[in-house]
């Protein structure tokens, strides 16, 4: 650009670290951002932001947050979305209460939240199986007039997955499925739930429900439900399973080929498991 004889400016630096950022190119961004002081050109919220998420992408966690911290001290206000890039950098990082503090932090400093923001401290509650604070969050957002969208139902019921209440995740199913909400992933969490509580049958019966509603199957749900059928020990079932993947042309991966392999072991069915070995070891699946 300055080759061009175009002067560069606030906007052009902001989008070339913005497309750094896309491609995790932490390094080019920090040359960017450092040559925009050089030049004398102002740094301003977006271009700390940029510079932040291409940091984190980056797994460079500590500079992300010496840039977060410096934003304030150079006149550049944090605003949501430098709070929602800043929590997802620390639930990446598996710092994943250092990212609800920041939530608190900018709730506190009155900055404006939005669905965004409450999506990533949900996705943080995820990572630490925290259920009880996913669904405070839910009901802050709609104390604030914040609507949940699938992406919101789909990480409250991660995080009900991941502290093993299946009751807790079947029952945000039914509110998001009530509101128009439902999609893959929010089936697939509430699958795994029931799958993790031990509740094989309860995880096929929601499978079967995804039919009627018109919610498309991919390989993690069936997964989920095959899984399911292993804790339980539903060989027959998980068989079954199997053949409906291959019916519908789903994708049977490792995760498919082993829990098939484990549950037909645990029940004794050596001939099936053995078959389900040789198709993987064709399938050139390790």
């Amino acid at each position: 650009m300055v080759k061009a004889g175009i002067p560069p400016t606030t906007i052009s630096f902001n989008s070339a670290i913005s497309a750094c950022a896309k491609a995790a190119d932490w390094k080019r961004a920090l040359i960017l951002f450092r040559q925009m002081e050089a030049l004398s050109i102002d740094r301003d919220t977006i271009t700390y932001t940029n510079a932040i998420k291409a940091c984190a992408d980056g797994d460079q966690i500590d500079k992300a947050q010496t840039l977060f911290a410096y934003m304030e001290v150079a006149g550049a206000p944090r605003n949501t979305v430098t709070y929602a890039v800043m929590i997802n950098a620390y639930t990446r990082a598996g710092e994943w209460r250092r990212g609800l503090t920041l939530l608190d932090e900018m709730l506190a400093k009155q900055v404006e939240p939005d669905g965004v923001v409450f999506n990533a401290a949900i996705t943080a509650c995820r990572k630490g199986a925290d259920w009880e604070r996913a669904l405070q969050l839910l009901e802050q957002m709609r104390a604030l007039g914040i609507a949940p969208t699938a992406v919101t139902y789909g990480a409250v019921i991660s995080a009900c997955q991941m502290g093993r209440r299946s009751e807790e995740a079947v029952e945000l199913l039914r509110v998001a499925s009530a509101e128009g909400l439902c999609n893959t992933v929010t089936y697939g969490a509430a699958i795994s739930a029931c799958s993790e509580a031990g509740q094989w049958k309860k995880s096929l019966a929601l499978l079967e429900e995804m039919e009627g509603a018109g919610i498309k199957k991919n390989t993690i749900v069936y997964n989920a439900a095959v899984q399911a059928c292993q804790r339980g020990g539903a060989w027959e079932e998980a068989v079954q399973l199997a053949a409906a993947m291959q019916e519908q042309g789903i994708t049977r991966d490792t995760i498919t080929y082993n829990s098939l392999i484990r549950v037909c072991e645990g029940a004794g069915q050596w001939q099936t498991a053995f078959d389900f070995m040789k198709e993987m070891k064709g399938h050139e699946i390790r």
